[in-house]
């Protein structure tokens, strides 16, 4: 039984000047971002599509012959450029923890570069696995629209009413329409006889019959069988039709079809099984037929961005709909029903059809018994419902995720979520906040002298040994000088987190070691005043304190990585770093719970590398038991660890974990050639920019991410499972 329930895989691919971008903006591991190079020239393009028109169809062809190796090449060329370096390290983990978690990964693709809508991305090869993605249900492609407002599921009591148009005009290639027509009820014809689905067909092919059926009953599905064809020199996409009068052929835009269609409220689901349906103008991204009803609000669009053999197409309608009698998601089925024309001998027609989606996670039906009861449908166990996000497409949803439906069945789980949230919003409270003191006036009130925060179940971050501490407060004296006491090495702030020194003083910042990337260089000499800054990794119970307070979002996750169950949240995990927050978030808690700031990327520098620039906090080399870092050769998993933990690595100022366990954010922007133009004494980075910078490597990453003078971006909104940060405290009365 494949997957029937996914966690999503979001890439935008967006032009970037010269370059062009793919973000991952949203995974199970987080985010990530990568430059490319146009994959495709319009030559290269042009070959392909007209390979595609010379295949051996009928004929069972041994495996990788020329028609395959073109379709390989082309889908390296795609993959190669879009999932490189962290994309493809996001990927690979993504999809690791998804099958640790027994669930599929759903590549939903956002594609904002008009060329780059003609490109056939359902061939995406990924040489290293030797696999097409589109070939396996566990990895299914969509292109994803985001819509201003969600498609919510349509409730509806069974039967789901399909209506099906069959054009063959004269004029034009005769099509078999009689043995697609058996074959689509031979499909349904089981759950047709359980009442289930109702099959049926216009009388004629025309715009004028289809409104009137469509005015005269409601339906769930239009299927349409027959001619398709983008038009090059119209830059238009069309299906044909027949004339009233005649029966010749009438070619019709998705726009004409869209103003009947998007009236129809309940239909959810269109099937164009009809060649070039899926291809759009590389001018406007939405002149093809399917490309118009997603933007109408169709939740999802099933089309050929090729031409397409009847043969092939018979194969694909009959798999596709045996598939969801089956049980399995829209995005599955698609899958089953490009095998099934793979296996039927023909190896490059199954790239053909295209899923458009614009469903958030593929729910478009919510299916009731006539009797109004709910019964739960066949597959595997649905994944934990606890909530790990206010946002759409999170993990707790995986398990709700059935796509068109889960055998024509009920899902009990969702609707039976859906009553209890929506009891608790009755109630008056967020469900996505942790349980916390609520204000009679306002949640988002701070604490005051009189109104403190519950005491914390586990103590935020655990003390190695006992020091001498002190009260930080608004009124902290200025840096002293010389004559004056000395500052403590330690000191515990008011929200209880402990805090180590780091004197005035200079260091050089930057390496220019072999093999050391250019943005780190030149290496210069950098003057910072003293400043305290946090011996631990902020911690789960930590933040939890913040978010209590309605002060700081939850993470956008209450997951992790290769830890089982909830890890934010759960009392087991309290002491470990807090992940999946955007630097927003980071920000809101230094600067607003805290009454401090984020570091500086030279103050994260020197806090790490002490006076003497080490290339480590403890010096040069690196082993296992200093640092959290992935290398198989020290025997653990990659996963996150207590932030108090690998003690003798820590830096000269007593900062635990500032190589390895989780990314930190700073408060600079990214600069690539900002080293030559730092300012000597307490530089605060470039004035703007577009990413933030993040140091001291993860537990996904091998050791030389976690060099203490690494640098790497990360998007403001940008997230991960491995991302986390501390803050620091300048000692003065002004915070800078």
């Amino acid at each position: 039984m494949p997957f029937t329930s996914y966690f999503n895989f979001d890439l935008v691919i967006e032009d970037s000047g010269e370059l062009y971008r793919a973000r991952v903006i949203d995974s199970p591991v987080g985010t990530a971002t990568v430059l490319f190079e146009q994959p495709l020239s319009e030559l290269e393009l042009e070959n392909f599509i007209l390979r595609l028109g010379v295949t051996r169809q009928g004929s069972r062809q041994p495996y990788d012959t020329l028609e395959m190796q073109t379709v390989k090449q082309c889908g390296e060329s795609l993959f190669d450029a879009v999932f490189a370096g962290d994309v493809y390290t996001c990927f690979m983990l993504s999809w690791e923890h998804a099958r640790q978690q027994g669930l599929g990964l759903r590549i939903r693709l956002q594609i904002n570069v008009p060329e780059f809508h003609d490109y056939p991305w359902e061939y995406l090869y990924n040489t290293r696995a030797k696999q097409f993605l589109s070939l396996s249900n566990d990895t299914p492609v969509v292109r994803y629209r985001v819509l201003p407002y969600p498609e919510l599921p349509l409730s509806v009591k069974p039967p789901l009413k399909i209506l099906v148009m069959i054009s063959s005009p004269e004029g034009f290639p005769p099509l078999n329409v009689e043995e697609e027509w058996d074959k689509l009820k031979s499909s349904l014809e089981p759950l047709i006889k359980q009442r289930l689905v109702v099959l049926e067909r216009l009388k004629k092919p025309t715009l004028t019959e289809l409104q009137h059926a469509l005015r005269r009953n409601e339906f769930h599905i239009f299927h349409f069988i027959g001619h398709g064809k983008f038009v090059t020199r119209k830059q238009d996409g069309v299906i044909l039709l027949e004339e009233e009068e005649d029966g010749r052929g009438r070619p019709v835009s998705g726009q004409y079809l869209g103003v009947l269609l998007h009236d129809h409220q309940s239909l959810r689901l269109v099937v164009l099984n009809a060649c070039e349906g899926a291809r759009t103008s590389r001018d406007d991204p939405y002149a093809g037929v399917a490309q118009v009803l997603v933007q109408q609000g169709i939740p999802a669009v099933i089309a050929m961005q090729f031409a397409i053999w009847e043969k092939s197409a018979i194969t694909f309608a009959h798999e596709f709909y045996r598939s969801i009698a089956d049980g399995f998601p829209v995005d599955a089925a698609v899958s089953e029903a490009r095998k099934a024309i793979f296996t039927d001998g023909n190896e490059v027609e199954w790239g053909t059809p295209v899923l458009f989606m614009n469903a958030p996670d593929g729910m478009i039906f919510d299916l009731k018994q006539q009797t109004g009861e709910l019964r739960p449908g066949p597959g595997p166990a649905t994944a934990s419902t606890e909530p790990d996000s206010p946002g759409e497409s999170k993990t707790w949803q995986a398990g709700l995720k059935s796509g068109l439906s889960r055998g024509w069945v009920f899902l009990s789980l969702a609707i039976a979520l859906l009553l209890i949230l929506t009891g608790v919003w009755a109630a008056g409270r967020n469900p996505f906040l942790p349980p916390g003191p609520v204000g009679t006036a306002s949640n988002t009130a701070s604490p005051s002298a009189t109104q403190r925060p519950p005491t914390p179940t586990v103590t935020p971050s655990p003390t190695i040994t006992p020091t001498p501490t002190i009260t930080l407060t608004p009124t902290l004296a200025v840096t002293p000088t010389p004559s004056a006491t000395p500052l403590p090495d330690r000191v515990t702030d008011s929200r209880n987190i402990e805090m180590v020194l780091v004197p005035a003083g200079e260091y050089a910042m930057g390496y220019d070691g072999s093999g050391g990337p250019d943005d780190e260089r030149p290496v210069h000499p950098v003057f910072l005043d003293t400043y305290y800054m946090d011996k631990y990794e902020i911690s789960n119970a930590q933040y939890a304190e913040c978010v209590s307070w309605r002060i700081c979002p939850p993470p956008v996750s209450f997951l992790s990585y290769n830890i089982e169950g909830r890890y934010y949240g759960n009392p087991k995990y309290d002491a470990f770093p807090v992940t999946f927050v955007t630097w927003e978030m980071a920000n809101t808690f230094c600067t607003q719970w805290r009454k401090g700031r984020l570091p500086t990327e030279a103050e994260w520098e020197k806090a790490a590398r002490g006076p003497n620039s080490l290339i480590y906090p403890w010096g040069d080399g690196i082993k296992c038991d200093l640092a959290n870092y992935r290398d198989q050769n020290c025997g653990r998993l990659a996963k996150p660890y207590p932030v108090s933990a690998f003690a003798s690595g820590q830096s000269v100022y007593g900062a635990f974990n500032m190589a390895g366990n989780v990314w930190e954010w700073t408060s600079d922007w990214y600069s690539f050639s900002y080293y030559s133009e730092s300012p000597v004494e307490n530089p605060l980075g470039p004035l703007t920019g577009i990413n933030h910078v993040k140091r001291g490597g993860g537990f996904l990453h091998i050791f030389p991410f976690a060099r203490s003078s690494n640098r790497e971006q990360g998007e403001p909104t940008g997230y991960g499972v491995d991302i986390g940060f501390r803050c620091v405290r300048p000692v003065s009365t002004t915070l800078p």
